[in-house]
């Protein structure tokens, strides 16, 4: 029985069976290091990627000319080093080369030119070549340590894919998976292998996630396979739509390359053909079924017998032997589809991996971007509908639904950039048919048999037939041992078999529906045009393609518009939709191409009335693609069929929840709050004024005198700003979450401002639009001079109307204040500030408006659980109707199917019972509750503290979320909540004393945060024990009052050993000859004390305690050479030296070897510093001179005492000399 938390082999060699049989070719970690020439700070196997330049030629005059070898050398140099901008900006500098590829001058018969060199071959990516290889060591950015992703993915030898593996036996795997991954993306670990990065994946066989290069944690991402909708002659959507293009402008159809897995993958989307990409329907059992078929096939004894091939630091965990037992166990039985199963081949089939690399990645204002599942399958399915056109000649539009912070708008980005691509080439040029449905493998061949090669044949007859063959590898690496990788390698050298895949009928568009083709439009010259109904979002939409480095034109006026469509070079434009009618009305204009799509934005608002009409009016002939975040009623069945039918995939906010990609709403009513109820007035002020005087809580008390008094705007202001005060302080202050007060008309937020500005405890702003004649509170002239009057002090500060609301937002998003931000109408709808986390309504709104409302608090963002709805305006049952509008779709959702999606506070609170009960129940052993020590053992195992640790913070999070609520103090005794706040005082304890006596190496902070703001905000400020960072060692008092409150020489002896092994890791890089002794035996004595080897404990301690003061005191050793005792960093240099020369059995003139190596080692400090300059860190070449006169002088010098060094010592030395300096020395 292998252990589940075994990552190797209940994840990595499932990945690599699956990996091969997609067409990746298997090399072993030696061969991947043979073949980037043995140099392991090089992430790029050379080898590979030269031998595919090889294969690339250039046509001049109706001739092919290869590329020369310098042509080729140079593309390789130029890829290998690239200038490090920083983690993302280099990446996307190589994306665009990678893409682009890069002109190299050449001669041919007749004279010289530039001719364009490609580092992948997008348009036909069966001519790329495909590798994997796990264990692929990475030297460090400045050092000799090495990073060892588990699993990476080449296409022609540049590392595509990152995968991390982890046992789904450990906490949190796909967590510890995403971290460690954020770990080697760091300055001092291995960037460089993410800069050619296109994906990275975190798996274990439970559960899977995929990101990008950057990708924070809480965006990272599960995928989830889209099936189409046919009609019933199988066709798509009721159209006679061809397949979709690839967006590269070339068919789908593509063989794989490599072994057997390339002849079943032709059929179940493996680089040919993705399942729902070719009008084919297949259930999620029948797509399990094409799984459960590759993973249970076995690969042919050449390649199992290769993937079982012990190599540098495979298998450290568990034997070959058992290993591959349990593999071929799990052949044999036949295993089940799993997470892991369905994300590898979702989007590592190279096809897909290829098209999400290229058309659906972006770069979004200094962030990398993928699209999720849900993006790219809106997109491929429009592709399909706009290539078919009607009678009329117009295409076929349709409607968008995808909830609120799903990233809408960079749909309309992906979708916006595909359409531009897809000009570029005629849909009639690309083959219709599919596949067959069953395939047979063979022995030694390594082509599609005769039979499936017609069936497959390309209807561009200037496409070559040999590209239907399964490409095998043919290389030679240039390395002493000249290793062999791939050449002519068979299918399958197995005993032939039949795999019947068992696929639905195919639908042969060549046959029966040739009449169709009539149909087929390409699309020539497409102009996109992006279309809002307010300034703010149409700006917004222009921010979020301009950010994406999109060639995006914003019209300012109707001219304007109607000038850009007749330019041919604005290829995407942004408009206010109220422009169209200027121009039908000023100009009466019209243009009649058929290759201008609309995409509207939020499309069942204006423009389904007159505005419509008016864009129809100016473009009779455009294809009309709607977006809109929340759903479209019955009622409004007609307008959907106006922009041409629901287009699928929808993404509901159901859905949203159950991939992470939003966060749950609470919602609280305060409504009852503010009623006259003289025991609830009580509570409240016995709640809220205890920092008020006597004077001002008489003041705040008469405005509740009675209900008359309650129903005026000024009272109900002040109690409800009041009440947001102490909500907001109490709950989110501190956190980095913000809050958003909407209100009913421009003077009601103007008088919050000035009330929550009295108050003096939140910082706020209002943003409002202009006044006009209308503004006030039944027309008074009071209520339309203040308006007037805030407007004037706006236009004052900011000079415009745009710059006040852009200096507003900017700062609510991007600085710490104002914490709230008050509005009317504005950024009710569009605004995207993930940061945004609780909505005070003040005001009712209805069906769509409210949805939208809600929603501006759905966003992810780190440390933020839910978003939290406040409603002092009784929206509860407009909220209900308003959620009820989900259940009118048809066949979309059953009664009560969005229960999860806003849940009541008083719902969540009641959970909190029995989490504590969860909580005492880790310690139920424990007799005696006074005993602290008790608690501490029983947390030695760093397992059961994760558990513990995972429970208290859901605990907390739960008391803090009752804490915000009114209906928990009405319903649960004092006495109660008072042992609520108590064990959560007590528990934070107990966790505190564990970590410090264990040195606790977990990542606290997720559950710090949260417990750390509770303790300040709940409980008495005597009583509060602030949770701090470890104490540093260095700190000699604290950390010795520290230790005294341990009440035993063994626990006190524990924490000084955990703690110097904390500060040891920490400095290790600037002393390691020096810290390398202590770090072994500091770790002994953890063992002895665990294993309860000691004889004496105060011996223990008093060897902790003496070891802690000689990393205290590093600097002030008293062996040290005298010429280097004032220099730190020349002492590290030092300890380098010394460990050579101690090694040297005979130095001339018996020169002390100490002395020796202190002069050595402030000598090489003088030329060090001597070469510094600015970022000198980051310029090789200047460590490259270092390195040359080091070793210059070493040589020198050491020649006057017969010392004669190995070069392998003299590498040593400069290696670790440098390395050490770019830890320790700033730039010059």
């Amino acid at each position: 029985m292998i252990p589940s938390h075994y990552e190797e082999i209940t994840s990595q060699i499932p990945a690599l069976h699956l990996l091969m049989h997609l067409g990746y070719q298997y090399l072993l970690p030696s061969e991947a290091n043979q073949l980037r020439g043995g140099k392991k700070e090089q992430v790029i196997l050379s080898h590979i990627l030269r031998q595919f330049l090889q294969k690339q030629t250039f046509s001049r005059l109706g001739k092919s000319y290869p590329f020369s070898d310098k042509s080729i050398e140079e593309a390789i140099e130029a890829l290998l080093k690239v200038e490090d901008m920083g983690l993302i900006q280099t990446n996307e500098n190589i994306w665009h080369l990678l893409r682009l590829g890069k002109s190299f001058k050449e001669t041919y018969e007749g004279g010289k030119a530039d001719f364009h060199l490609n580092y992948i071959d997008w348009e036909n990516p069966e001519n790329n070549l495909y590798h994997v290889s796990d264990e692929f060591e990475i030297e460090q950015r400045h050092s000799n340590k090495t990073n060892r992703p588990d699993i990476v993915l080449f296409v022609n030898g540049i590392p595509f894919v990152t995968i991390e593996c982890k046992g789904s036996g450990i906490e949190d795997p796909i967590g510890k998976a995403i971290n460690q991954l954020h770990t080697y993306q760091k300055p001092h670990h291995i960037p460089h292998l993410f800069h050619y990065n296109q994906l990275l994946l975190a798996l274990c066989y439970s559960e899977a996630q995929y990101g990008t290069v950057g990708t924070p944690k809480q965006f990272w991402s599960v995928w989830k396979e889209e099936k189409p909708i046919l009609d019933n002659r199988g066709i798509m959507e009721g159209e006679n739509s061809p397949p979709a293009p690839n967006f590269r402008g070339e068919s789908q159809q593509l063989p794989n390359v490599g072994d057997i897995g390339a002849k079943i993958s032709l059929n179940k989307g493996g680089i040919i053909t993705d399942e729902g990409e070719r009008g084919r329907s297949h259930s999620d059992a029948q797509e399990d079924n094409t799984l459960a078929t590759l993973i249970n096939t076995p690969l042919t004894p050449t390649q199992t017998e290769k993937l079982f091939t012990p190599d540098k630091n495979r298998f450290n965990h568990f034997p070959v032997k058992d290993s591959r037992q349990y593999y071929e166990n799990n052949l044999q039985n036949k295993r089940s589809v799993n997470p892991q199963d369905r994300l590898i081949y979702a989007l590592c089939r190279p096809l897909r991996l290829l098209e999400i690399a290229d058309s659906f990645s972006l770069f979004d204002a200094g962030e990398r971007k993928v699209a999720r599942y849900q993006q790219y399958f809106t997109v491929k399915n429009i592709l399909r509908r706009i290539h078919a056109v009607n009678s009329q000649g117009k295409r076929k539009g349709g409607i968008v639904w995808h909830t609120q912070g799903s990233g809408k708008s960079l749909t309309m980005v992906f979708l916006a950039e595909a359409i531009a691509k897809s000009g570029a080439t005629s849909i009639l040029k690309q083959n219709l048919n599919l596949l067959p449905n069953q395939v047979n493998t063979t022995q030694d061949t390594d082509k599609i048999s005769d039979s499936e090669s017609e069936k497959v044949h390309n209807l561009d007859t200037n496409k070559s037939q040999n590209s239907n063959k399964i490409k095998g590898h043919n290389f030679t690496t240039n390395s002493a041992s000249n290793v062999q990788l791939g050449q002519n390698i068979p299918i399958n050298s197995d005993k032939e078999k039949d795999i019947n895949l068992d696929s639905n009928q195919d639908i042969d568009l060549r046959s029966e529906n040739v009449k169709d083709l009539e149909k087929i439009a390409t699309i020539k010259d497409p102009k996109i045009i992006l279309v809002t109904d307010r300034t703010d979002l149409d700006d917004q939409i222009y921010d979020t393609f301009d950010n994406c480095g999109a060639e995006v034109v914003q019209a300012t006026t109707g001219k304007h518009l109607q000038q850009l469509l007749d330019q041919p070079k604005a290829t995407i434009i942004t408009t206010i939709i109220n422009k169209f009618e200027t121009v039908i009305n000023s100009h009466g204009y019209q243009n009649q191409s058929n290759n201008i799509f609309v995409l509207v934005d939020e499309s069942h608002r204006t423009q389904f009335g007159g505005f419509h009409t008016a864009m129809k009016r100016v473009l009779p002939n455009a294809c009309f693609i709607g977006f809109t975040g929340t759903p479209v009623q019955k009622k409004e069945k007609s307008t959907v069929e106006l922009f041409g039918g629901m287009i699928q995939p929808t993404y509901t906010i159901r859905k949203a929840l159950e991939d992470k990609a939003v966060v749950p709403l609470l919602y609280e009513s305060r409504l009852a709050e503010l009623t006259i109820d003289a025991q609830s007035l009580d509570r409240w002020f016995e709640r809220y004024t205890i920092d008020l005087n006597e004077a001002q809580k008489a003041k705040l008390k008469r405005h509740f005198a009675t209900s008359a008094q309650l129903n005026q705007a000024e009272p109900t202001i002040e109690a409800i700003a009041w009440d947001i005060t102490g909500h907001y302080c109490t709950n989110f202050q501190n956190r980095g979450l913000k809050a958003q007060v909407v209100t009913p008309n421009k003077l009601t937020a103007i008088k919050y401002k000035q009330y929550l500005d009295e108050f003096g405890k939140v910082s706020s702003e209002v943003l409002i639009s202009a006044p006009n004649q209308q503004e006030g509170d039944e027309n008074s002239r009071t209520s339309q001079e203040a308006v007037k009057q805030f407007w004037a002090t706006m236009m004052e500060r900011y000079g415009t109307e745009k710059k006040y609301q852009d200096g507003v937002i900017k700062a609510f998003k991007y600085q710490e204040q104002p914490e709230i931000i008050i509005v009317v109408d504005k950024l009710l709808t569009g605004f995207d500030a993930p940061q945004n986390t609780i909505l005070y309504l003040t005001r009712k709104l209805r069906d769509h408006r409210l949805l939208q409302a809600i929603a501006r608090v759905n966003r992810l963002y780190e440390g933020k659980e839910y978003g939290v709805i406040i409603d002092y305006a009784g929206v509860l049952e407009l909220l209900g109707d308003a959620i009820d509008l989900y259940n009118s779709l048809e066949g979309e959702y059953q009664a009560g199917d969005l229960d999860e999606v806003i849940i009541t506070l008083t719902k969540q609170w009641h959970n909190l019972e029995q989490y504590h009960s969860q909580l005492w129940g880790m310690f139920a052993s424990i007799t005696n509750r006074q005993d602290n020590n008790a608690f501490v053992e029983l947390l030695r195992e760093e397992k059961t503290r994760q558990e513990f640790n995972q429970r208290l913070s859901q605990y907390a999070r739960c008391l803090q979320l009752a804490l915000s609520s009114v209906s928990f103090f009405e319903e649960i005794p004092q006495e109660k909540i008072k042992r609520y706040k108590q064990d959560c005082k007590f528990f934070t304890d107990i966790r505190q004393t564990a970590a410090r006596q264990f040195g606790d190496t977990l990542d606290l902070k997720q559950h710090q945060k949260t417990i750390q703001n509770l303790l300040n905000t709940h409980i008495k400020a005597q009583d509060i024990q602030t949770l701090v960072e470890l104490t540093d060692i260095f700190e000699v008092e604290a950390f010795q009052k520290e230790i005294n409150s341990f009440t035993t020489p063994i626990a006190q002896a524990e924490t000084i050993a955990s703690r110097t092994i904390h500060t040891i890791t920490a400095k290790f890089q600037e002393d390691e000859t020096f810290y390398q002794p202590f770090s072994e035996r500091l770790q002994e004595i953890l063992r002895e004390i665990k294993e309860k080897r000691y004889q004496d404990a105060q011996t223990l301690l008093k060897e902790a305690q003496d070891i802690c003061n000689q990393v205290r005191n590093r600097n002030q050793r008293e062996d040290i050479p005298s010429v280097i005792r004032n220099n730190p960093v020349a002492q590290a240099y030092y300890g380098f030296i010394y460990k050579v020369l101690s090694e040297i059995k005979e130095i001339k003139g018996d020169k002390d070897r100490k002395n020796l190596s202190g002069e050595l080692a402030s000598a090489i400090a003088q030329i060090i510093d001597s070469k510094r300059i600015v970022n000198w860190q980051m310029n090789i070449d200047v460590q490259n001179q270092m390195k040359i006169q080091i070793e210059d002088y070493l040589f020198d010098t050491l020649e006057g005492y017969d010392i004669e060094l190995d070069f392998d010592s003299i590498d040593f030395i400069l290696d670790k000399c440098i390395s050490t300096a770019i830890v320790r020395l700033p730039d010059a």
